[in-house]
């Protein structure tokens, strides 16, 4: 290659930094680390602990609130930001999203509740996580409608997951 060649090359990538740049590729799926241990009681080995399975869910729905609070306070609008950190920053909150939400879905499928309470909790939360899919999808696919169509709905999803992560089944207590 020639010198000038190699010069054009490097002054495009100057001027045109967001072409390569780690944040225009975002991957279509999300992957998620390794899940907490079981919460399986210390008195009893093999027996979920009540307590502990209380605790995850509230304090992971709580979670879910607090991730979509930090998302809210740094984009507080339905606008479909240009700046650079705007789709990176959504899809880190959205994956973090969907991977608690997941881990969340995997606890209450635990025999530990009455059938209505699970069933109820594992209808919000895979709701929440199929919306949460699509606004990463908007975001990486770039479609503002679409995003807007997440936007309108999420706190409605989060509202749903958190109320019924809090209701306590009549049979049992924390």
């Amino acid at each position: 290659m020639s010198r000038s060649g190699a010069l054009a090359i490097i002054v495009a990538a100057i001027i045109f930094p967001a072409c390569g740049s780690p944040g225009s590729v975002i991957p279509a799926e999300v992957v998620c680390g390794t899940r907490e241990p079981a919460l399986t009681s210390f008195s009893a080995p093999g027996v979920i602990s009540m307590r502990a399975y209380w605790s995850r869910l509230q304090d992971g729905s709580s979670r879910l609130y607090q991730l979509r609070e930090s998302l809210r306070r740094t984009y507080p609008e339905d606008t479909f930001y240009r700046r650079d950190a705007f789709r990176p920053d959504f899809v880190a909150y959205a994956d973090a999203s969907i991977c608690l939400a997941r881990e969340l879905l995997a606890i209450a499928r635990l025999p530990a509740q009455d059938d209505a309470f699970t069933a109820n909790l594992i209808g919000a939360l895979e709701a929440f996580i199929a919306h949460s899919e699509a606004g990463r999808e908007a975001i990486r696919t770039r479609n503002v409608s679409a995003y807007r169509d997440w936007y309108a709905g999420v706190d409605g999803q989060l509202a749903a997951v958190v109320a019924t992560a809090r209701r306590q089944s009549p049979s049992t207590s924390p």
